[in-house]
């Protein structure tokens, strides 16, 4: 048992035994072969063993495959004293796989490197109560590309992983050729090449290479194109519904959908919107291909036809699109010269007379529609504001158009009285009441009024002057009395330096003769009247006053 121990410990990196003994120190490279307990495969292990040793592919840590182990035996003693841990890479240092026992059997199970070096490193510890059997493991270590394989695909399937199609159990990390030259292990239908595809797991010498082949046959696809959508309008010309199509659809395929497809042609006039499926029948064991033109249709928008009226510049507001002929959609927006926004209402007098038009949008691919209201203004007679005048009944005459404004056109009066063409009103000849002037209208404007009311107040007659010669003894002289004519009462008197004379009568030798002033107040518009009683005043003749004589 010694002398084997030596010789694992000084064996050449390169060993072509097949069978391996647990012992401290030892680092195997190796294709295959049996992995036994120290004891080997006819001896037990023994007590007190404390051993470590590492498992790697033929070429050393990293050469590849990955170092792999089956335990076909496993006989140790019971319990978890005696015990196999089994590191995944080169040392002791890296991560445990597993710890074998007599509490946990390893047997058939398989343990496979995953770290970088591909190596097993195996720490084996037994105290001295008892010893077993211990294990045998078989070493996989030689490369293994799978059995053959074949596949047939579509030429529009998933792509392929072609070493899912080796039979076995094939190592990973080989290599793919196709023809001598490396390619993927991933198949694309419709783009990679179809033939033999080559699986080759390398081996370090002396091992030789794993392969193994993928045959692989490809069938074109049925090629309908790809689905879209698309948007037409109702005034669209009919067209061709497979060039509407993405990709490049074959030419012998069908259409089902909302209407009848003769031709592959598409009317939108006569013809339904909706999805139209196209079907181009496939060869096993490619699906027949079917693509779905989706075909949104549009109604083409309408903004009637052109109109046009003459409106005068005092009527109400209205809206333009009465004036539209045919059936326009509502929902459009106005514009007018230059492009610029309006509303739908044209307000005479206020807006501009012109071209108006209106723009219905169209849900593209339908383009927008106009039409056009021309409006034209004719600007309405002015015959003035409506008032009213006052005039005395002596007073002057009044130009009673110029009473309505100024600036205004050419017109006709009516009233109680015949008007000159001067536009007077005379007092002293016509009658009051209300004059109306009138403008002609045109053929969208009616005449124009506006109306005079003429008012008369009567003038005030202080009567004509008068003169009275007193004796400065005689009678009161009433002044009223003394006036010409047929004056007014109710007015003032004053006296010759033009002090109030309330009580009209003159009081000779008291008061001072003179001018006497009589006034009667007008109304609006007329003015005061004043009429005057000359006052001579002659002394009375003295013959003294009575006398008596007493003689004696």
């Amino acid at each position: 048992m010694v002398s084997l121990l030596v010789f694992l410990l000084v064996a050449p990196k390169f060993s072509l035994a097949q069978s391996f003994l647990m012992a401290d120190g030892v680092q195997w490279e190796t294709c295959s072969g049996t992995f036994f307990d120290s004891g080997g495969g006819s001896s037990d292990y023994a007590n007190n063993e404390s051993l470590t040793s590492t498992l790697c592919p033929t070429g050393g840590p990293g050469a590849g495959p990955l170092s792999s182990i089956t335990f076909d035996v496993w006989d140790v003693q019971a319990g978890t004293a005696d015990a196999l841990v089994i590191h995944d890479g080169p040392n002791a240092l890296s991560p445990v796989l597993v710890t074998g026992s007599g509490a946990q059997s390893l047997f058939g199970l398989t343990f496979t490197s995953t770290d970088v070096s591909g190596c097993l490193t195996f720490v084996w510890t037994s105290d001295g109560a008892s010893v077993a059997a211990g294990w045998s493991a078989s070493i996989n270590n030689a490369p293994d590309a799978g059995g053959n394989g074949s596949v047939t695909v579509c030429s529009t399937d998933a792509d392929v992983d072609l070493f899912t199609r080796l039979t076995g159990t094939p190592d990973p990390g080989g290599q793919w050729t196709l023809g001598g030259n490396l390619v993927s292990n991933t198949y694309s239908p419709g783009t990679s090449p179809a033939g033999a595809y080559v699986y080759t797991v390398p081996g370090v010498p002396p091992c030789a290479n794993g392969v193994a082949t993928v045959s692989v046959t490809e069938i074109v696809a049925a090629n309908a194109g790809d689905d879209r959508s698309i948007s037409v309008c109702s005034t669209d010309p009919a067209f061709d519904m497979r060039t509407r199509l993405l990709g490049t659809p074959q030419s012998n395929g069908s259409w089902s959908g909302p209407s009848p497809v003769v031709n592959n042609s598409f009317n939108p006039t006569t013809m339904l919107g909706g999805v139209y499926t196209y079907t181009v029948t496939g060869t096993a064991p490619c699906a027949s291909a079917t693509a779905d033109l989706d075909i949104t249709l549009r109604e083409a928008p309408d903004a009637g036809s052109n109109g046009s009226t003459t409106v005068c510049s005092t009527d109400a507001p209205f809206d333009l699109f009465g004036f539209l002929g045919g059936t326009p959609d509502a929902g459009g927006i106005w514009t007018t010269t230059g492009n610029v926004a309006h509303g739908n209402q044209f307000v005479p007098g206020t807006d501009v007379a012109g071209v108006f038009t209106y723009t219905v949008a169209g849900q593209p691919p339908c383009i927008e529609d106009f039409a056009t209201v021309t409006i034209t203004v004719q600007a309405a007679p002015f015959a003035g504001n409506s008032t009213s005048g006052l005039v005395c009944s002596n007073g002057a005459s009044v130009n009673m158009k110029n009473l309505l404004g100024t600036g205004l056109a050419a017109g006709t009066w009516t009233g109680p009285s015949a008007v000159a063409a001067n536009n007077l009103y005379i007092p002293a000849s016509m009658a009051p009441g209300i004059y109306t002037y009138t403008v002609a209208g045109s053929s969208a404007c009616a005449n124009a009024t506006a109306t005079v009311n003429m008012s008369e107040i009567a003038a005030p007659n202080a009567g004509t002057n008068g003169v009275k010669t007193v004796c400065s003894n005689g009678a009161n002289v009433d002044l009223f009395s003394r006036l010409g004519g047929s004056p007014g009462g109710g007015g003032t008197w004053a006296d010759p330096v033009s002090n109030p004379f309330p009580s009209g009568v003159f009081v000779p030798g008291t008061n001072s003769p003179g001018i006497y002033t009589y006034t009667l107040a007008g109304t609006f518009p007329c003015a005061n009247d004043v009429s005057i009683v000359t006052i001579t005043q002659v002394a009375a003749p003295s013959a003294g006053i009575n006398g008596a004589v007493a003689l004696c």
